[in-house]
């Protein structure tokens, strides 16, 4: 990547706070993204499962014509890139975190900046979060360039990371779009799910900045925007998770019955990198500790 395309951003009491706030709300243990992630999709999906469910108009309209409802599916909308902003934030965080030429590699890139790594540990900032802060993963060309910093990468899109996802052996505990678009290649999948996370960001920036802009969308879409959000970050896990040796959600079959335990193990036979969907979120599933 072209380093020279990063503007530091200095250390200013605002960026101070940032980092800090946001370190207090990660979880302890950064290894845990997989399960952060889910849980916070899981959150935002049920806030809209139960307004599409209880919502009731207060005319005779149909309840996908309300401007009330509408401007719910926009912050929805919103919120699936705020889980996306946070998990590739701290997906960043946790591959330098396990990468020792890659610190070595921050380091000397701060240095160069003339950023001073005394004052850094001396305001108890850590340089890998100082350096998350430089790249905007509220922006998808911002999200792969963070990557391609991180991996020595020349991406042009952050889709283009499925091309490592490889052989991994998923199994989806349900139909969705991309499964429909991956048996017409990767290419055509990963351009289907750029379409669509584009899609979405450019919503998300309209509902921030402009309260007059009312969003339409079929459900279809708001179904092809949750299988991109949920599923296509699933890869980038699970890739990761078997490159740095962390846990995957493990699947396999017992009695008829589906079942989940989180492991770092090579997989045996019968066992596959579980993909969840938004059907997970209200499953029966049995935990194996």
């Amino acid at each position: 990547m072209n380093e020279k395309r990063i503007k530091i951003k200095k250390l200013k009491p605002k960026l101070i706070k940032e980092i800090k706030e946001l370190n207090s709300t990660r979880s302890d243990d950064i290894n845990n993204f997989i399960i952060n992630f889910i849980t916070n999709v899981y959150r935002r999906h049920e806030s809209i499962a139960f307004l599409r469910k209880e919502f009731e108009p207060t005319d005779s309209r149909n309840i996908q014509d309300s401007k009330v409802f509408k401007v719910a599916i926009g912050l929805y909308v919103s919120s699936l890139i705020t889980c996306w902003e946070t998990l590739f934030r701290d997906l960043f965080i946790f591959i330098a975190s396990n990468d020792n030429e890659i610190q070595v590699r921050i380091r000397s890139f701060l240095k160069e900046q003339g950023i001073e790594l005394g004052k850094l540990s001396g305001l108890e900032i850590n340089e890998i979060e100082y350096m998350s802060k430089q790249f905007n993963f509220q922006d998808l060309e911002h999200t792969c360039e963070a990557f391609n910093f991180l991996l020595e990468r020349e991406e042009i899109r952050i889709t283009d990371y499925l091309n490592d996802v490889g052989d991994l052996p998923f199994v989806f505990s349900d139909l969705n779009h991309i499964v429909l678009w991956l048996k017409q290649g990767t290419d055509f999948t990963k351009k289907q799910i750029f379409n669509n996370l584009n899609h979405a960001f450019e919503i998300r920036h309209k509902v921030i900045h402009d309260a007059n802009f009312i969003v339409e969308l079929s459900w279809e879409d708001i179904d092809k925007f949750e299988s991109c959000f949920i599923t296509f970050p699933q890869f980038i896990m699970a890739w990761l998770a078997t490159k740095y040796n962390q846990n995957r959600i493990i699947g396999y079959i017992v009695d008829g019955k589906p079942t989940m335990f989180l492991s770092n193990e090579e997989l045996k036979k019968g066992w596959f990198i579980q993909i969840w969907s938004k059907k997970d979120f209200y499953s029966d599933y049995d935990v194996v500790k």
